[in-house]
């Protein structure tokens, strides 16, 4: 393909913004169609499709598409995508799918508060489904005073102030219920005679049985449905539809567009046509490093190894184009990134969201010290990775799952910027989560990523592989 030749992008039923995209219309084509029935000859030469996730995607769809190779799903549900297309290996397929769940979260708050079933301390309230949609409310839920939350998932992820329950248990026992599975399975309401339930979906209709969830309300068993969805046609005056209010919130566009920018970065990049590498540097070894002391949002100077190290990741990246320097605002790593820039030539920006996870009451301890006063805690996080997603430092620290939140939308919104090759100087943690997001990983897949004060990982968007290089 011709490198400076616009990569054509075909959106079919999606409403993409291109003052939204501004930081990648210089380099594409869009055009746009309603439905695949629009799809035509004309549209053979298209690279890439933007396909809303409200209409079905087959090979059928795209047998006019000779050239397509790159497949962005618009929306956070899967379920409209056949399985010749899923697995089909001539096909990158992309998800946008992590753009909302901090506004889900909250409408799902605003739902609970406003039904006239919440007592703080008092309510029993279910989840179906424990990513990050569910997580975060019931972070909300426990900020508000509830003493503890009741879930189901695919496995007991053995988590404070929450108790497992089967399905069936939540929908018998609860006084609200919640379904924010991101799984397309049908929930079965069989059974559930509850009325004092209020059942609120923060999916798609297809989750229940419009039927079974009808006969339901009709004959008393449940007391309310709300669900953020378009309305679906139910006898009982029960239930109400908000028309996916939280996942078009004016954060919620923004976050997906994005997204979609830094796919396209992707795209480019795969076909060679704006080749970009991140680097990410762990700040050089600190007094407290060498001590085995906890620093976290604490801060100590550089060793004379640590300066010894920024000057070796400086030299190794003067081999480098590169276009960009970003750093934690914390002292150790703006440091390493001075001595990065009076080599590169390239003055380093201050990033407040890459500064180092909060280990809270860690923090300023010995290594030895912490692991006997916080022995419990440490174990649970190295014997489970949800609990060490999920649960933050004791003593006002953060999870890794905060630190998750933190990040992600200012991150990607500088990814979905770049034009040229970029280097983060951070810390351990805060670098996992960087190079999780730029992989397109879930949470969970981030937080095992090591990395240690002498080695820069090198992240290549065109195929999203690392490199790590090493300065002894």
């Amino acid at each position: 393909m011709n490198r400076s030749e616009k990569m054509k992008i075909l959106s079919v039923g999606c409403n993409v913004d291109n003052e939204l995209l501004s930081q990648v219309m210089p380099y594409i084509e869009l055009i746009r169609v309603k439905d695949a029935a629009e799809i035509n000859e004309s549209h053979e030469d298209v690279r890439a499709v933007i396909w809303s996730n409200a209409q079905s995607l087959g090979a059928g769809e795209l047998q006019r598409l000779s050239n397509l190779r790159y497949i962005v799903n618009w929306g956070t549900s899967r379920v409209n995508i056949a399985h010749d297309v899923m697995y089909d290996k001539k096909y990158d397929l992309m998800f946008i799918d992590d753009y909302c769940w901090r506004s889900v979260a909250d409408f799902a708050m605003k739902l609970i508060s406003d039904s006239g079933r919440y007592e703080a301390g008092k309510t029993k309230v279910g989840i179906i489904g424990l990513g990050k949609v569910g997580f975060s409310l019931a972070q909300l839920l426990l900020s508000k005073g509830t003493e503890r939350i009741y879930y189901t998932a695919t496995q007991d992820k053995e988590l404070e102030n929450m108790i497992f329950m089967t399905q069936k248990q939540l929908l018998s026992e609860c006084d609200i219920v919640v379904a924010a599975t991101s799984s397309p399975k049908r929930i079965s309401l069989a059974g559930v005679d509850n009325p004092r339930l209020t059942l609120i979906n923060l999916c798609w209709n297809s989750l229940f049985s419009a039927a079974e969830l009808d006969k339901l309300l009709l004959e008393g068993k449940i007391g309310n449905f709300l669900s953020d969805t378009e309305p679906i046609q139910l006898k009982s005056g029960k239930a109400k539809f908000f028309g996916h209010i939280a996942y078009r919130s004016p954060e919620s566009i923004r976050n997906k567009h994005n997204k979609l920018a830094y796919l396209v970065k992707i795209m480019l990049a795969r076909d060679g046509k704006l080749p970009i590498n991140l680097y990410f540097l762990r700040h050089g070894e600190t007094e407290k490093n060498k001590k085995g002391i906890y620093q976290g949002r604490e801060d100590s100077p550089l060793t004379e190894l640590g300066r010894k190290q920024a000057g070796r990741s400086a030299g190794f990246l003067t081999t480098r184009p590169i276009k960009y320097v970003f750093t934690s605002p914390l002292g150790r790593a703006k440091s390493t990134a001075d001595i990065l820039s009076s080599s590169l030539g390239v003055k380093p920006e201050v990033c407040d969201f890459l500064a180092e996870q909060n280990f809270g009451a860690l923090q300023g301890m010995k290594k030895t010290a912490a692991g006997h006063k916080y022995e419990n805690f440490l174990t649970r996080r190295k014997a489970s990775a949800w609990y060490k997603l999920y649960t933050p430092y004791p003593g006002g620290g953060e999870s890794y799952f905060d630190v998750y939140n933190r990040v992600h939308d200012p991150y990607v919104e500088l990814l979905a910027g770049l034009d040229g090759d970029a280097v983060f100087v951070g810390h351990e943690s805060v670098n996992r989560i960087l190079r999780g997001i730029s992989k397109c990983r879930e949470p969970l897949g981030m937080i095992m990523d090591r990395q240690d004060n002498d080695q820069i990982v090198e992240l290549k968007l065109a195929d999203l592989s690392e490199k790590v290089h090493r300065f002894d």
